[in-house]
């Protein structure tokens, strides 16, 4: 009976089933670029094209980013491609149409196939399929899948083992299973086989076949009638309707051919038209995909001309001048695009990402100038590139740190988007910045209530509450996200704060002197995914304590674990320099060269190019410090202060003085130490002035900068000194005047002088009883009463840097004796010792015959002009705390002219405590002791003696206390010492040199009787101690930052010595200072007077 009503009405089964082939294509021509695209998908998944598949997506993507289905196959892919992360963000965008929707339990349900637990159970279910246990794998995917399998693929798979299975109630679930997934050719077989009675009457050989008989069936018929066009027709329907462009394009045109003028002509041109289009659509976009440019340029002009009036082409053609990076070219493509279908949505997104790829204010003002449809359909179908240029505009606001402005647009967009959780997330940043915490706090609870659920706002909130200090609330919001749908960057914030607890606490425990206990818990605590960060940390802290072996153990371990970690290489480097051994930092230096250190962050960059230049590799420091200045130059915000600091550092040994202060007053700026750059010099130098509120390396640029400032600056000082002591009237008295005219310039690495001494020595007139004055050969002998004075101009020059000093003179020209002195020393440090070693030939000025030499009145002989040629070494303890020491010795041959020689060795040492140690008020206690032996004493002022103290036996200690301060414009010091001193000379001769005092050096006979007597006489020693004192005030005002004032007056009080001090001078600043006043002020020395 169902034969006969099949047979009866076939011709309209017939035609039911020829709709239904061409129905997918009538809909195709009213939307046939959506629905191409969904037919490629289907096809590439059929065929397991992943690469059709990913190119159909991509397509569909652009023209409806948001749509639910699409959405859905992009999740399926990702999850195919294993690409869960990105699956994730596709749920999270398909969430926010609904969490009730079908594609997104679809979604949930394949996301959740990719957990650990659920794999097992399919492999399970698989292995029961394959051993033809399909009851006990029916069961297993009923349990997981919960009902419907979420895609095609999955569904398939599961009809077989429904199918192979005994169950009651199959053909409701091969139903249910196609009524989801209606348009999938086998899917539908299926339920067709099980649920349709297949027609059984067999067409004639001229009827049009029967549009239900499988493609094989009229390849069979095609062989008995290879000329019939209603065969060929209905295979080409076929092939299109399965997508197969290329044989539906084969049968049609060969039907056209056969019968031109056939009732289904018109169809089927129409059908071979769009599959050609749709074809030569596909190889071009899949040779687009390919970056095979000239084959998609080829296909995409075939298109073009197949449809001139369709986007697709023009958009297909721009797209390809885009990623040749030939702008101009895509933009002319975009715009001929827009022309034929100015309200495409996919063109409008095409100009718009072209546009925002050129510039942020270029897209702005694209999307100003649509007309209302043109941005209703870009909203509709693209609206996160409207959300994202207007975030790209606030982002370009925070950058310039235009924060306000930044605000108000991300609250814009956040009244349009109020869902966009990292909109949201930026703006409370901003807000943050702003000090408008609550605010801030007020957006995030207002998105907490709306997507309570969110994954991303869940991660964003926690993000947000780690930035407020609320690490442990941030770890809690993080546990409410499921572990199936947290992304890498999740569980990384999720390790990053569990580590973060277990490092406050080791360091809490480092802060309460529990170093070693704060170790120990870290060791035990160190998870596996942090290991290098906790060993890094051990280094650290290693190297804080001093412990620089165990630090480099440290940083071994690490290198263990990661050859190429380059934070370890570098503090291995480091301490291996710090240790002195320069061929083992050099082996970590050539493993570092390996690992292009171009591509390290500016702060390791900045580590590698110091740990050369100490290695003694200057050209590679040169070349990284250059690198490093060139791209800082190119991202100013790419830097902090350490580096633009040690940027300058470079500068200033390379002697480009410009650019080492260029980038210290870039580093002040970053530092917060100016807001705004110096215009001059004045303004320069008082950003140099120190802070009690700045950091250490705040401190460290103002020095740095003051440093090459200071050694750059031309000076010019006129100093008067005034120096006197007490003694016996025409030789041991003395009173001294010396002028001092000096300019201090740069050059090279340091600093030169050239100065001039005009000196006026004044010892008196010898006294009224000339007998009694041992002065030459006028003791018994007397002497006339002439004045004991001279005057001579000392010319002299010298350099200095950090570590080298020398300088050369002369005694004052005009004496009766003068003599070329100077000195030549070297400056190092060893761990925290610093010393110093110097070659020195100086003068003895404590008398006018010790410096400047007497003529005798008798024999008409000079004699003196003391010189003093030896080796001194000296050295200092202080790590900048409360205390320090200072030693020094030294090793002397004095002579002189027609002076006995003699030799000397002094020590002298000390301690200080600092009472008060502040920038810029200090206060000092102290103990001093000296210890001096002469070989002879030659302190007399008769011929031979040398008129210096020279005891064989001096010992003193004192009490030094110390004074100093200073204001903006002010400097002083005041400073005192009592002491006790202890001498012993030895008995000597009179005339230490028989042959200045011999008869023929004398006319009067009577004379030469007396010194046959005289000149063999021992004067006796002598020993004493006392108590005595010194007293000192020293002042410096700076009237202009040109012009600087001072003076000094000291006076010592001791046993038979009781000199006195003052000095005035005027300096003048060719550049200008207005930075700190040295402490203490530095006046001038006479060149007699330098060590």
């Amino acid at each position: 009976m169902m034969w006969r009503i099949c047979y009866q009405y076939r011709q309209y089964l017939l035609a039911l089933g020829l709709l239904a082939g061409i129905l997918p294509v009538t809909q195709a021509a009213d939307d046939p670029t959506e629905t191409f695209l969904y037919e490629q998908v289907r096809l590439g998944n059929s065929k397991s094209n992943d690469v059709l598949v990913s190119q159909s997506l991509y397509r569909l993507s652009l023209i409806k980013p948001n749509d639910p289905s699409v959405l859905l196959m992009r999740i399926q892919f990702a999850v195919k491609q294993k690409e869960t992360a990105k699956a994730q963000q596709l749920v999270e965008q398909l969430r926010m149409h609904g969490e009730n929707t079908e594609q997104y339990q679809r979604a949930i349900k394949l996301l959740s196939l990719t957990h650990e637990d659920n794999r097992q159970i399919l492999q399970k279910a698989y292995l029961y399929q394959t051993a033809g246990r399909y009851d006990e794998a029916l069961q297993l995917y009923d349990d997981i899948y919960q009902g419907t399998p979420p895609d095609e693929g999955l569904a398939l798979e599961y009809l077989n083992v429904l199918i192979a299975a005994n169950h009651a109630n199959k053909m409701a679930r091969i139903k249910q299973i196609y009524h989801t997934y209606p348009n999938n050719q086998q899917i539908a077989n299926i339920y067709q086989q099980y649920h349709l009675t297949p027609a059984l009457s067999t067409p004639s050989a001229t009827s049009a076949p029967n549009n239900t008989i499988s493609i094989r069936a009229l390849k069979q018929q095609l062989r008995q009638q290879p000329d019939n066009a209603d065969i060929i027709g209905t295979l080409g329907v076929r092939y299109s309707r399965a997508n197969q462009r290329a044989l539906a394009i084969y049968y049609l045109s060969q039907a056209l051919t056969l019968a031109p003028k056939h009732n289904d002509s018109d169809l089927w041109r129409t059908l071979l038209q769009s599959n050609q289009y749709w074809h030569l659509l596909a190889k071009a976009d899949e040779a687009l995909l390919n970056q095979e440019y000239s084959a998609a340029k080829r296909y995409f002009t075939q298109v073009r001309q197949l449809s001139p009036y369709k986007s697709e082409a023009y958009i297909g053609l721009g797209d390809i001048e885009l990623a040749q990076h030939q702008l101009e070219q895509a933009e002319r493509y975009y715009q001929q695009a827009l022309q034929y279908q100015p309200n495409d949505a996919a063109t409008l997104h095409s100009l718009t990402r072209l546009y925002r790829q050129q510039s942020h204010q270029k897209a702005a003002q694209f999307m100003a100038n649509l007309t209302s449809q043109q941005y209703k359909n870009l909203a509709q179908d693209y609206g996160y590139i409207i959300s994202g240029i207007q975030q790209d505009l606030a982002a370009d606001d925070e950058q310039q740190q235009h924060y306000l402005s930044a605000i108000e647009k991300r609250k814009a967009i956040a009244k349009a988007y109020p869902d966009e959780v990292w909109n949201i997330y930026r703006l409370a940043d901003d807000l943050l910045i702003t000090q408008q915490p609550q605010l801030a706090e007020d957006y995030f609870n207002q998105l907490n209530q709306r997507r309570p659920n969110d994954p991303s706002r869940r991660y964003a909130y926690a993000l947000y509450l780690n930035k407020t200090g609320r690490a442990q609330q941030a770890l809690n919001t993080l546990k409410t996200i499921p572990l199936s749908q947290r992304s890498e960057s999740m569980n990384a914030l999720d390790s990053q704060l569990r580590f973060g607890q277990i490092m406050a606490h080791a360091q809490s425990l480092r802060e309460h002197n529990q170093q070693q206990q704060a170790v120990e818990y870290l060791f035990t605590h160190i998870p596996p995914e942090q290991k290098i960060e906790s060993y890094l940390l051990l280094a650290q802290w290693a190297e804080e304590d001093d412990q620089l072996n165990q630090a480099l153990n440290y940083y071994h371990t690490v290198l263990n674990l990661a050859p190429n970690n380059e934070t370890a290489l570098l503090g291995a480097t480091e301490i291996s320099l710090a240790q002195h051994q320069i061929d083992q930092a050099r082996y970590y230096l050539a493993q570092i060269e390996q690992l292009s250190p171009e591509k390290f962050n500016h702060y390791s960059l900045r580590r590698l190019a110091n740990a050369e230049k100490t290695a003694g590799n200057i050209d590679k420091a040169k070349h990284y410090f250059i690198y490093l200045a060139r791209q800082v130059d190119k991202e100013p915000d790419s830097a902090d202060g350490l580096i633009l600091r040690d940027i300058g550092r470079f500068y200033r040994d390379s002697q480009q003085v410009q650019s080492a202060h260029h980038y210290y007053q870039q580093a002040m700026l970053k530092e917060g130490i100016t807001h705004t750059l110096p215009t001059n010099n004045i303004e320069y130098t008082t950003l140099m002035r120190n802070n009690p509120n700045d950091n250490w390396l705040s401190r460290s640029i103002r020095d740095d900068a003051s440093t090459l400032y200071r050694q750059q600056e031309w000076r010019f000082t006129l100093e008067h000194d005034y120096w006197g002591s007490n003694g016996s009237e025409g030789y041991s008295k003395l009173r001294a005047h010396t002028t001092m005219l000096q300019l201090d310039h740069p050059i090279y690495h340091g600093r030169f002088f050239w100065r001039t001494d005009f000196v006026h020595l004044n010892s008196g007139t010898l006294g009224t009883a000339p007998y009694d004055a041992k002065f030459g050969s006028c003791y018994r002998t007397g002497c006339f009463p002439l004045k004991q004075k001279a005057f001579g101009v000392s010319p002299a020059i010298g350099w200095e840097n950090e570590q080298w000093q020398w300088d050369l003179g002369t005694t004052p020209l005009g004496f009766n004796v003068t003599d070329w002195v100077g000195k030549i020393a070297y400056n190092d440090s060893f761990y925290h010792l610093g010393w110093s070693v110097d070659l020195h030939r100086r003068p003895v000025n404590s008398s006018l015959l010790a410096f400047a030499g007497q003529r005798d009145s008798w024999t008409n002989q000079v004699w003196g002009g003391v010189r003093k040629t030896g080796l001194r070494l000296s050295g200092s303890y202080d790590l900048g705390g409360k205390d320090g020491y200072w030693g020094e010795i030294s090793f002397d041959r004095l002579t002189g002219k027609n002076v006995k020689n003699n030799s000397s060795v002094k020590a002298m040492g000390g301690y200080y405590y600092k009472l008060i140690n502040e920038n810029d008020r200090r206060i000092s206690v102290g103990l001093n002791s000296m210890l001096w032996h002469y070989n002879k004493d030659l302190s007399g002022y008769t011929l031979g003696q040398g008129g210096y103290y020279s005891p064989q036996q001096y010992l003193s200690f004192s009490l030094p206390v110390n004074y100093r301060q200073r204001t903006e414009n002010w400097s002083w010091e005041v400073s005192g010492s009592l002491s006790w001193s202890y001498s012993k000379t030895d008995d000597s001769r009179r005339y230490p040199l028989q042959n200045l005092v011999s008869s023929d050096k004398f006319n009067s006979d009577p004379i030469k009787e007396i010194f046959k007597h005289e000149r063999n006489i021992i004067d006796k020693g002598d020993s004493g101690h006392g108590f005595g004192y010194t007293a000192r005030a020293l002042i410096e005002h700076r009237i202009t930052p040109h012009w600087f004032i001072g003076a000094a007056i000291d006076i010592q009080q001791a046993k038979n010595y009781t000199p006195s001090h003052a000095l005035m001078y005027l300096r003048y600043s060719f550049d200008g200072w207005n930075g700190d006043l040295d402490l203490p002020p530095n006046p001038l020395i006479p060149y007699a007077d330098f060590k």
